[in-house]
C-alpha cells in the first residue's frame, strides 16, 4: 500500500511541477512584454525631448538674428 501512495504522490508532484513551469514561463513572457512597452515609451520620450531641444535652439538663433544687441 505504501509504494502505491508514494508513486501517486511523486506523480502528482511531477505534474504540479510541470504546470508551475508553464505558469512561470507565461509570467516571464508577460514581464518581458511589459518591459518592451516601457522601453518603447522611454525611447519616444527621449526623441520628443531631443526634438524640443533642437526647436528651442533654432528659436534662440532666429531670435538672436532678428534682434541684435543694442548698446
Amino acid at each position: 500500500m505504501k509504494p502505491k501512495i508514494l508513486i501517486l504522490c511523486l506523480t502528482l508532484l511531477s505534474v504540479t511541477s510541470f504546470a508551475a513551469c508553464n505558469t512561470i514561463r507565461g509570467a516571464g513572457r508577460d514581464v518581458s512584454a511589459g518591459g518592451e512597452v516601457v522601453s518603447d515609451a522611454a525611447s519616444k520620450v527621449q526623441a520628443d525631448i531631443a526634438t524640443a531641444n533642437a526647436k528651442d535652439e533654432a528659436d534662440r538663433k532666429a531670435a538672436a538674428r532678428a534682434k541684435p544687441y543694442s548698446n
